[in-house]
């Protein structure tokens, strides 16, 4: 099966991108947690057939384009930043040693969650906390590695667009099936 099964899509209401998220086989129209699924034709596919690496870059790159609602920054819905320096880690295909569940396991032990715990983990976090971690990310900067691997993944986007004939936000007639 070959690796580049990832893409990028993009959630459109009233002509205006919402939310950006990163994918492979239904997703894109699959449940999200605090998000609307709009009809098919308000979804643009930004990259398909990459590889994860890509699609993540390619996220990345968009979320942080587009700005976020929550932190003042922009228009998106998405609660962090895409790619792999997101807030909130990606485990794709990764697992807790023993030690490590072991420890979170005695950890938990005796604990009593509350209908009232539960919905406040359920909630997304306040404006302020959103400000506090803008603010401590204030001045870091991308490696010029990093860098590199964002305009590599932004000139394959563009390129594959192009040899379909179309601007690169355009769905591609293959895209519109998918």
């Amino acid at each position: 099966m070959s690796k580049d099964i990832y893409y990028v899509y993009e959630y459109y209401r009233d002509g205006e991108v919402y939310y950006v998220g990163k994918g492979c086989k239904s997703r894109y129209r699959d449940a999200h947690t605090y998000v609307d699924i709009p009809d098919t034709s308000d979804i643009i596919f930004a990259g398909i057939n990459m590889s994860e690496n890509t699609a993540y870059l390619l996220e990345e790159h968009l979320t942080r384009k587009y700005g976020l609602k929550i932190d003042g920054t922009g228009i998106l819905e998405n609660k962090v930043h895409g790619g792999k320096s997101s807030q909130i880690p990606s485990f794709t295909g990764q697992h807790h040693t023993e030690k490590s569940k072991r420890k979170i396991s005695e950890g938990n032990k005796g604990k009593v969650r509350t209908e009232a715990h539960k919905e406040n983990y359920r909630q997304p976090k306040t404006k302020e906390h959103a400000e506090n971690i803008r603010q401590a990310r204030i001045g870091t900067k991308h490696s010029e590695q990093r860098k590199k691997n964002i305009s590599i993944a932004m000139k394959k986007v563009v390129e594959r667009k192009k040899q379909q004939g179309i601007h690169w936000k355009q769905k591609s007639p293959i895209e519109q099936g998918v």
